[in-house]
């Protein structure tokens, strides 16, 4: 027998002049209780008109805001 979970991931997300931060908790359907909080702050640095870098940190806690995962990275993105 398999069982469906459902979440929903709601929130604020927020930027301004390349910075970018959000306030993500992931809801849970089935137990009607919030299962982890994203964190995340970024900065978009355009290199030209189609190539930009985003450096970013990301924090994921639990709902007493205990954290466990943490994730610094850079992304890339190209606008063809």
């Amino acid at each position: 027998m398999t069982h469906e979970t459902t979440t929903t991931e709601f929130g604020v997300s927020a930027g301004v002049k390349g910075f970018e931060l959000s306030f993500l908790p992931k809801w849970s359907w089935n137990d009607s209780d919030i299962s982890n909080i994203e964190f995340a702050l970024g900065y978009t640095y355009d290199v030209n008109n189609s190539f930009s870098i985003t450096p970013y940190a990301e924090f994921n806690a639990d709902k007493n805001l205990i954290f466990g995962d943490k994730i610094v990275g850079v992304k890339t993105s190209y606008k063809f």
